[in-house]
């Protein structure tokens, strides 16, 4: 049984879009590093004295820049932190000002807000879209009034935050449950407090908040971003005892799946084999397996028989186990019986694929712990694949789940909301390219030998 939103069950998808990438994103051996850029906040509010506020420059460029277009907003950069500095407001109105920051081709821009003298009310976030199981929703409001706070009864505040006169305060509320088939939207409003004496014709200023939440007609999973993956533990260093010219054993652990190491070409000699390639952490940390991804395309080195070891200094190793990888050209994941403790791992191929005796070849060598903070699907599914509830699991069973994604899975199907069809079925699997390759009396290259009949040119993105 598959469950298609699960990433634990795309684990093979992940392998091809692995290969997909590395054979459409590069050329030369060398892998092209695409640029990130993001910011922590697109809109900063001040009060209207002179004052100070940080944000966060995420990018793995190596430089970037940024530019304010009005003269009272002013910025300096420290590492990743944008430092932007606000002269005192003299005027009536809300002034604002725009930030562009710009790395290798991409821009981000920030909206900075400034409170005049006049009463006005600032949010910095005005829409949230919300899932039908709730969630908590904060946002930072600055105002010079008092201000009142409005909102539907399906939305509660949960921290009664008092807002001084020229100050920021963050205002945190909590969505309800929906029980509703359709979506339904809400507003919180926040409305000055006129003082006493004020005219009847003096209009409070006011600002809004709109909440839209979705409803059990249509289940939405949505993006994942609390599904945590396990923890990939760096190679800062390896040695081989056999290699061929560049293709030593760093391009195992560079990133780039279309580089490879090689062991030497002249494999004539009676002690060609074993071949040992070591694998060294900068300290010794907890992995509970590996992941051998063998060359891209041909079979040449291809792993057949291998001992591993294991080091916690770095220098006396101890057998981990024996492993058969049999030839084979698909990406093979090692999982150990307990979490092993090692600075270094040592792999001794005692044989690989080719002609001759064979060589030894590996694409990437990567190292993962298991992550403890993941979700654990024990707690309200029937197995990993989160096909069905556990018996008795309850609504409040669902509403103590910390992770929303699992949370909004199961309320749906607690309801009888969850749409099964080609979520949840038998799927009879391609053959693996092992398989079809004694039956087509062919070589298996990798995972991606045509099982669609797609073909994919160079350069082209999949």
């Amino acid at each position: 049984m598959v469950n298609s939103h699960i990433k634990k069950c795309l684990f093979v998808f992940f392998i091809l879009v692995h290969w997909a990438v590395a054979f459409s994103c590069t050329s030369d051996d060398e892998a092209l590093e695409v640029v990130e850029l993001s910011v922590n906040k697109e809109v900063v509010d001040f009060k209207c004295e002179a004052g100070t506020q940080n944000i966060t420059v995420s990018t793995n460029a190596p430089i970037w820049e940024a530019t304010a277009d009005k003269s009272w907003c002013t910025l300096s950069v420290a590492g990743k932190i944008l430092k932007i500095f606000v002269d005192e407001s003299e005027e009536r109105l809300v002034r604002e000002a725009v930030i562009t920051i710009t790395a290798e081709g991409l821009k981000k821009t920030v909206k900075v807000r400034q409170l005049g003298y006049e009463p006005a009310i600032l949010i910095d976030t005005n829409v949230f879209e919300v899932e039908v199981i709730g969630k908590e929703i904060s946002f930072n409001v600055t105002t010079n009034v008092e201000v009142n706070a409005g909102f539907p009864d399906w939305i509660s505040e949960k921290v009664k935050s008092r807002a001084p006169e020229m100050v920021t305060s963050t205002h945190a509320y909590v969505v309800k449950i929906s029980t509703l088939n359709e979506n339904r939207e809400g507003t919180i409003v926040f409305t000055e407090v006129l003082p006493e004496g004020a005219s009847e014709e003096s209009t409070p200023a006011s600002a809004s908040v709109l909440i839209v939440q979705q409803g059990l007609n249509e289940y939405n999973g949505g993006a994942g971003e609390d599904i945590e993956g396990d923890i990939k533990v760096k190679v800062v260093s390896g040695t081989d005892t056999s290699h061929q010219g560049e293709d030593a054993i760093g391009k195992s652990f560079d990133g780039d799946y279309t580089t490879l190491y090689h062991s030497n070409w002249s494999n004539g000699g009676a002690n060609y084999f074993p071949i040992t390639l070591t694998y060294n952490f900068a300290e010794a940390s907890d992995v509970d397996y590996l992941i051998y991804y063998p060359r891209p395309s041909g079979y040449n080195g291809n792993f057949k028989e291998v001992e591993i070891q294991y080091s916690e200094d770095g220098n006396v190793f101890t057998k981990l186990l024996d492993k058969d990888f049999e030839g084979a050209a698909t990406a093979a994941r090692v999982t150990f019986d307990n979490t092993v403790r090692a600075k270094s791992f040592r792999f001794i191929v005692k044989s690989g694929a080719g002609d001759g005796q064979g060589f030894a070849s590996c694409a990437e060598m990567e190292f993962y712990a298991k992550n403890l903070n993941a979700f654990d699907y024990s707690t309200l599914f029937e197995d990993e694949t989160c096909s069905n509830l556990k018996v008795g699991i309850t609504e409040a069973d669902i509403e103590n789940c910390k992770y929303p994604f699992f949370k909004n899975l199961a309320y749906y199907m607690l309801k009888d909301k969850y749409d099964r069809n080609f979520r949840v079925a038998d799927y009879k699997a391609f053959p693996n390219p092992d398989i079809q390759s004694e039956t087509h009396k062919t070589n298996p290259y990798s995972l991606l030998d045509n099982p669609t009949g797609i073909s994919v040119k160079e350069g082209e993105t999949l």
